[in-house]
């Protein structure tokens, strides 16, 4: 590496951590702005028990038994519970502040895998378009389950594209790290055992690849050594996941049952897409994919294109090392949606459930974005230049709809589906109830107004459409029944 390409390097790392610190200080200013989801009352109450759990010498075991909560990974209410009896925040705040830093650890990692695959430019491709997708970015502070399991996946994605980088010897360092990220993410949610699927279809590629140049003993051999050193790594996941979710370790197979109960959850919400009414144990083949395309970013989506093209072109046309790169990251996006659109699993609330794929569609979308760098700075200045000053706009644009949908910037739906004004009555809106902190607040100074601050003699009666306590929680003692 030349002198000065280490120094533009250099540039795009510091743009990159420069996006990572504005996103955390607005973080810090407006964590406590958003409401509590209507999952979050259940989530936190999980946490608590696992609390007891653990406390009580593994004595009370009530957390065994609370609703179908055990069926998931409990790390992220664990913690949540225990920083709420540390931080000088209200306790769902706390949930808040920690859900929309997993967030953030969530994009750093999309900006470290596309750093791995294409250096520090693609890097801040990543990490830039990520932090300024709405649906995400707003989802970060009260989607307390599936934000923390992406940023997790895209860290497991990581280290496994790590592994994958230097076979056929990786190291004990990279197998624990390989480990912890696996044994936190699935101590938040089961999917993340695709992941070492992926991986070992990479690694058969690889070896198919090492078995044209080398007798098929010896690729064997090299093989059975690198799984061999991921074994410390695969210790430290098991023991991660039995103090994160100790329901999976009562028995063996507690895991797989958990992934079949949610692909066919008893529960029945109705949801909607494009205008047609649907519940949620039968949706069609193309909800998934048809809240993908209308949630994200336009410039994504079409870079994303462009991103798919080169990784199968890569899967194509390279051999050895990169071709298993590009096979991993492919698999990790494409088997999800084949998966859902051929047994169609029950889903909830849009695209939710697989918001895992964002991160890694993003990383495609960046590594899109540096080759179109590379093909324009070939042309001239002027081409490069053009193409910044696209971006830029873009970018700014979708910094101010971010800024304009404040707290509710998970509501965000794209041009294709006519923004956020053309999706009403057609795509879910507000399902986390996020806007009901502001109603309740609103309700609570108008009553003020008219009564005092003594409130009213008689509480007034409310008709709510959610759960109930995410209003309560924000209105004063006494008021409303």
């Amino acid at each position: 590496m030349s002198d000065a390409h280490g120094r533009t390097g250099a540039l795009w790392r510091i743009a990159t951590w420069s996006v990572l610190l504005i996103l955390t200080v607005a973080v810090a200013l407006t964590f406590r702005d958003y409401g509590i989801s209507h999952d979050e009352f259940v989530q936190h109450t999980y946490g608590r028990l696992l609390w007891d759990f653990y406390l009580s010498g593994f004595a009370d075991r009530a957390v065994f038994d609370y609703i179908d909560l055990y069926r998931y990974g409990g790390l992220f209410d664990l913690v949540a519970t225990a920083a709420a009896r540390l931080l000088p925040f209200a306790e769902y705040d706390t949930r808040h502040l920690l859900s929309a830093l997993c967030g953030i650890v969530g994009i750093a990692g999309a900006g470290r895998l596309a750093t791995l695959l294409a250096g520090p430019r693609a890097g801040f491709f990543a990490v830039a378009l990520l932090a300024l997708t709405s649906s995400y970015y707003g989802s970060m502070f009260n989607n307390t389950k599936d934000i923390p399991f992406a940023a997790g996946m895209i860290w497991t994605l990581y280290y496994a594209v790590r592994v994958v980088t230097v076979l056929p010897k990786p190291g004990l360092a990279l197998a624990l790290k390989f480990g912890a990220a696996f044994g936190l993410t699935i101590g938040i949610r089961v999917g993340v055992m695709m992941i070492p699927v992926y991986l070992s279809a990479a690694i058969a590629i690889w070896a198919w690849d090492r078995v044209r140049r080398e007798e098929s003993g010896v690729v064997a051999v090299e093989v059975w050594r690198a799984a061999l050193r991921l074994l410390p790594g695969a210790v430290l996941a098991y023991t991660i996941m039995a103090f994160a979710w100790p329901w999976a370790v009562v028995q063996p197979l507690n895991p797989l049952r958990a992934l079949a109960f949610f692909s066919r959850h008893p529960a029945v919400l109705e949801s909607e897409i494009f205008g047609i009414d649907i519940v949620s144990s039968h949706t069609p083949w193309y909800y998934i994919p048809g809240y993908l395309l209308v949630k994200l970013p336009e410039l994504t989506l079409s870079l994303f294109a462009i991103g798919l093209a080169i990784f199968v072109t890569r899967i194509v046309r390279r051999t050895g090392i990169e071709r298993a790169e590009a096979v991993l990251v492919t698999l990790a996006v494409l088997v999800p949606l084949i998966l859902f659109v051929l047994f169609r699993p029950t889903v909830f609330n849009g695209m939710r459930h697989f918001f895992f794929l964002v991160p890694p569609m993003t990383v495609m979308a960046a590594l899109a974005a540096d080759e179109l760098w590379r093909a324009f700075h070939a042309r001239g200045r002027l081409w490069v230049g053009a193409f910044v000053v696209i971006l830029v706009g873009i970018g700014f644009m979708q910094a101010r709809t971010i800024a304009a949908l404040h707290p509710n910037q998970y509501v965000y739906y794209n041009s294709i589906a006519g923004g956020v004004a053309g999706a009403q009555d057609r795509f879910e809106m507000d399902y986390w109830s996020n806007s009901i902190r502001e109603a309740a607040m609103l309700l609570s100074d108008r009553v003020r107004s008219e009564t005092g601050e003594s409130g009213p003699a008689k509480p007034y009666k409310v008709a709510l459409c959610t759960e109930v306590f995410g209003f309560f929680h924000y209105v004063p003692d006494g008021w409303f029944v």
